[in-house]
């Protein structure tokens, strides 16, 4: 099944795994991605002030973005990767991914609004 149906926005956001191997299978849905770590005060920060909030999670339901969580909390080649890819010294880092893959990934600034996420989603 397709696993951006039976994602329950309810409540919170329900966060997936980050992999390439799951970005690539989402291709025709836009994936937003929380490049984070325990240790990174600003990406904490944003997650309680910005992206748990009700207005992004609806936009999140809404417009049908797969949410994914990339924890760089240990070292990890692969999201390290990702930050050399978009020029980025560490998390946070924001992505949203459009469902169209021919469209450039927007990278979000590192200190988020509500808005500047809920634009960056409608656009996906």
């Amino acid at each position: 099944g397709d696993v951006a149906q039976t994602l329950d926005f309810s409540e919170e956001i329900p966060w997936q795994t980050f992999s390439e191997e799951r970005v690539e299978a989402l291709a025709g849905r836009t994936v937003f991605i929380d490049f984070t770590a325990d240790w990174c005060l600003s990406c904490k920060a944003n997650e309680k002030t910005i992206l748990s909030t009700d207005t992004v999670r609806q936009a999140m339901a809404e417009h049908e973005v797969v949410p994914l969580m990339a924890d760089f909390t240990k070292p990890d080649p692969v999201i390290q990767r990702w930050l050399d890819r978009y020029e980025k010294a560490g998390v946070p880092m924001y992505l949203v991914i459009p469902a169209d893959r021919s469209q450039p990934v927007q990278v979000l600034p590192e200190v988020l609004t509500i808005g500047t996420v809920v634009d960056a989603l409608k656009a996906g």
